[in-house]
C-alpha cells in the first residue's frame, strides 16, 4: 500500500501564482510539516519558473535562517556568543528574540531580557518571542528553546522546551506539561509573550534560579 506525504488542492485564498511562471515557496526552511497546509506558511517566489532545486532567500535575513542574520549584520559564527552591542544578551540571544545585535536601545536592548515575576507562590520568567508562521506560532526558524531552573547555578532541570517543529511547548522528554505551566499572552509590538512557571514554590526552597537556554542551528 502507499501513503500520501502531501495532498494538493488549489484554494482561491492562497497567493495567487497560476499561469503567472512564479512558485509557492515556505517562507522558512525550518517550517514544520504540519504547517505546510496553513497559506501564511508559503510565500510566492521571486525567481521566475519557481526553485525546484534549491532556496531562495525571502529578503528578510532572520527568516532566511542563521547564516543569512549572520551575514546581514556583518557577524559570523564565531561571533554567536559576544554581546556586540553590550545589552546583556549574546548574539545567538539577539537572533533567537528577533532583536538587533548592533542596537542596545529599545526594543532592542535590555527591554528583550527575561523578567522575573511571581504567581501563586511559584517564580515566573518572561520573555517575548516574535509572532510567525512557525509551528505553534511564534519563535525563530532552526531555533530551541528551553526554561530551565534549580536551587543552585550547576544542578539545572528543564521546565518547558519548544522546538522549531513543536506546535506547543512540552517537558525535556516531550510530553504533555501541567495545565498553566506555560502561558501565552500578546506582547508589545506584534510579540508573543511566553511566561513560564517554576515547578517548586518559593516556600520549599531558599534559592532558586530560573533562566531561558537557547540552541540554535543554522
Amino acid at each position: 500500500t502507499a501513503d500520501s506525504a502531501a495532498r494538493f488542492a488549489h484554494e482561491s485564498t492562497w497567493q495567487a501564482t497560476n499561469g503567472t511562471g512564479y512558485s509557492l515557496q515556505l517562507i522558512s526552511n525550518a517550517t514544520g510539516i504540519e504547517d505546510f497546509g496553513d497559506r501564511d506558511s508559503w510565500t510566492i517566489t521571486t525567481q521566475l519558473y519557481g526553485t525546484p532545486d534549491s532556496w531562495v532567500l525571502t529578503g528578510d535575513p532572520h527568516n532566511d535562517g542563521l547564516n543569512a542574520w549572520l551575514a546581514a549584520n556583518a557577524l559570523t559564527s564565531g561571533d554567536l556568543l559576544l554581546d556586540t552591542d553590550f545589552d546583556g544578551l549574546n548574539n545567538a540571544l539577539e537572533f533567537s528574540l528577533n532583536s538587533n545585535p548592533r542596537s542596545a536601545t529599545a526594543p532592542n536592548g535590555t527591554d528583550r531580557l527575561p523578567t522575573a515575576g511571581t504567581s501563586g507562590g511559584f517564580t515566573t520568567v518572561a520573555f517575548d518571542l516574535p509572532t510567525t508562521a512557525l509551528a505553534g506560532g511564534h519563535g525563530c526558524p532552526g531555533v530551541t528553546y528551553e526554561v530551565q531552573a534549580g536551587s543552585n547555578l550547576t544542578g539545572w532541570i528543564t521546565l518547558a522546551k519548544k522546538t522549531p517543529a513543536s506546535a506547543s511547548w512540552t517537558d525535556a522528554a516531550g510530553g504533555v506539561l501541567p495545565v498553566g505551566t506555560v502561558v501565552l499572552t500578546a506582547g508589545p509590538g506584534g510579540l508573543t509573550r511566553v511566561t513560564v512557571k517554576d515547578s517548586s514554590l518559593i516556600s520549599a526552597s531558599q534559592r532558586r534560579y530560573m533562566m531561558l537556554s537557547v540552541t540554535v542551528a543554522p
